[in-house]
């Protein structure tokens, strides 16, 4: 995640904002009282008073202001974030203050925006005044009235984070965090942030604003995934390839030459490339079992169907545990589709490169009515091998159209364009017998898969265990 942008020194004037704190207001009105009364009785002591309690006032301001000039600030936000789960957010600051005169009291205020997906539009809009140079200070006022209004009455969901630093040394860097929990997954702004200070009297506070905003995905929450699922991935080669492979051991036929390994046996040297190259070369006799995945999302929620949206959510759980905790068993190509409002296909030669652009389709999937899954699956069978088993894990049974049973030719009977329906059916008979249907909402997938119990059992932080099961009593059994 790229570092946000630091203001410039020309827009710091029109970001910086001057006021009294509540303390102050008080002190000022305690000093009109004084002044006015010894204006009015001609009082010296009271002139002499008013005197001395102008120069804290001034005092605090000028330090307030100076420490603000030379401070600088910027978020680390980490780069993998999973709901239902606590994230660091880190702040550093920087004094550039050459003279040894430190900064104290730097207090940092920092807001958490979510984006409103459902609508379409995302509510990132800053809160807190303009500070524009040619805006009056009616204008400011009114408008921080009117944005603390709205987020009391719940029309604005940001949330706020404060972090403080006691002390920052002259040309000195310090750190610091705050913990934040995201609830959802989804796709979240981080600021404008603010960057203030009262020091020494707590009577003025200079506060600089840093518009800069950051947005930030979080993927669905991770669980517990069976070992068996290791197993099941691992025994994805079968039929045709299989046999070829135990074939070519008893075959004088090998596969490839590679060089000289600790434990190899001399019977498989070939003698004219090691004359050849110069070091030992052997026959390797066994194909690299380069095993392919394919996984599909389907997320059908019919409109209003609470039960259907939360098996969409721990199907989409179920994917991401899975492509973080795949093994060194598939090291071919990687293809993740996600099917619901929209269809996205993650495809790539390595699982590690494939994740982050995984997860941020992962944050941002939003179920469907009628989502597209016939379509989906084609597309994620294009980016793998061809015997390659599709997995699909749906939040509803399998469709009649992919059951193993289903008569393709009646698509040809039915459809008034015959030859998209011939092509049609002809891809259902390959595509079909491949098709691994996992269903959210069935003891197959809760043999399978299961949430932390202690995030979402406050009462109870007990770990639930997995029952243990050999793998000829799985349901989903091949």
């Amino acid at each position: 995640m790229s570092q946000p942008k630091r203001p410039n020194l020309k827009r710091r004037d029109s970001l910086r904002e001057i006021k009294l704190t509540p303390e102050g207001w008080v002190y000022l009105v305690v000093l009109v009282f004084i002044a006015v009364g010894a204006v009015l009785r001609n009082v010296n002591l009271l002139i002499f008073m008013a005197g001395m309690m102008v120069a804290p006032i001034m005092l605090n301001w000028r330090l307030a202001v100076s420490r603000m000039r030379s401070l600088s600030g910027s978020r680390f936000i980490p780069t993998k974030i999973h709901a239902n789960d606590s994230s660091m957010v880190q702040w550093t600051c920087h004094n550039r203050q050459s003279k040894r005169l430190s900064a104290w009291n730097v207090v940092v205020n920092d807001s958490i925006l979510p984006v409103n997906q459902a609508d379409g539009q995302s509510n990132t809009t800053p809160a807190g005044p303009n500070l524009s140079r040619g805006e009056g200070w009616f204008s400011r006022w009114f408008g921080e009235i009117t944005d603390r209004l709205s987020q009391k009455s719940g029309r604005d969901t940001r949330y706020n984070a404060k972090l403080g630093f006691p002390r920052i040394n002259s040309e000195a860097t310090e750190i610091e965090s705050y913990c934040v929990f995201f609830a959802c997954r989804g796709e979240y702004v981080i600021g404008p942030a603010t960057i203030s200070t009262t020091f020494p009297f707590g009577l003025i506070v200079s506060r600089f604003h840093i518009p800069e905003q950051e947005t930030v995905f979080v993927a669905p929450e991770l669980g517990h995934i069976h070992p068996t699922w290791e197993k099941r991935v691992e025994s994805i080669a079968s039929g045709a390839d299989a046999i070829r492979r135990r074939r070519s051991i008893q075959r004088d036929e090998f596969y490839a030459l590679r060089s000289w390994r600790s434990g190899d046996s001399k019977k498989n040297i070939h003698w004219r490339t090691t004359a050849r190259m110069g070091q030992p070369i052997v026959k390797e006799h066994d194909q690299p079992n380069n095993r392919d995945f394919a996984l599909v999302n389907d997320l059908y929620c019919p409109a209003g169907d609470q039960r259907a949206a939360e098996l969409c959510e721990l199907a989409l759980s179920f994917t991401a545990t899975a492509m973080l905790n795949m093994g060194s068993s598939v090291q071919g190509q990687v293809a993740v589709g996600v099917c619901g409002r929209k269809t996205e296909v993650c495809h790539s030669r390595s699982r590690y490169s494939i994740i982050p652009h995984l997860m941020t389709e992962l944050a941002q999937a939003e179920p469907s009515e009628d989502p597209d899954v016939v379509d989906s699956i084609f597309a994620v069978a294009q980016r793998v091998s061809r015997l390659t088993p599709v997995y699909v894990v749906s939040s509803r049974e399998r469709p009649a159209i992919l059951e193993p049973d289903f008569d393709a030719q009646q698509l040809v009977e039915g459809s008034d364009f015959n030859g998209d329906a011939n092509r049609l059916a002809r891809r259902l008979r390959q595509i079909v017998p491949l098709i691994r249907w996992i269903c959210v909402d069935s003891e197959e997938f809760e043999t399978l898969f299961r949430l932390d119990p202690a995030k979402h059992d406050v009462s109870e932080n007990i770990s639930v265990p997995f029952p243990t099961l050999s793998e000829a009593d799985l349901p989903f059994n091949d």
